[in-house]
């Protein structure tokens, strides 16, 4: 799967937007939406819950539980040891699984790349 994150001027404000090669048969990319998904309050406040992501994947991958679930305000997470399915709140039908240790390397690289200097057209 090939992810990237762009930064685009929207209402005059620099936004965090992500694309994958990897859609559903809607032209959705469920791991894009739920990297987006700041809750509505600003790329920023998503930190601590990428950070959350990040410490629950770690309990999954160590073994520590079974089994989490992980989720902000669309979009959501079952994290296993192994594969992770990534799952619309609104309608769990949208899905997709995922690496568990890849899509911790995508959180990690998201809060990098938010947390960054926003330059609007280019990553």
């Amino acid at each position: 799967m090939k992810v990237d994150f762009s930064w685009k001027r929207i209402s005059g404000c620099s936004s965090p937007s992500c694309s994958s090669d990897s859609l559903n048969r809607d032209g959705v990319s469920p791991i894009c939406c739920l990297l987006m998904d700041d809750g509505g309050q600003g790329h920023l406040s998503s930190i601590p819950w990428i950070d959350e992501g990040v410490r629950r994947i770690a309990s999954v991958k160590d073994s520590t539980l079974e089994h989490v679930n992980w989720s902000r305000e669309a979009w959501g997470a079952e994290l296993w040891k192994d594969k992770s399915k990534i799952y619309s709140l609104y309608d769990e039908s949208v899905f997709e699984m995922i690496d568990t240790h890849e899509l911790m390397l995508l959180l990690l690289a998201w809060k990098e790349f938010v947390q960054g200097d926003p330059k609007v057209g280019g990553a």
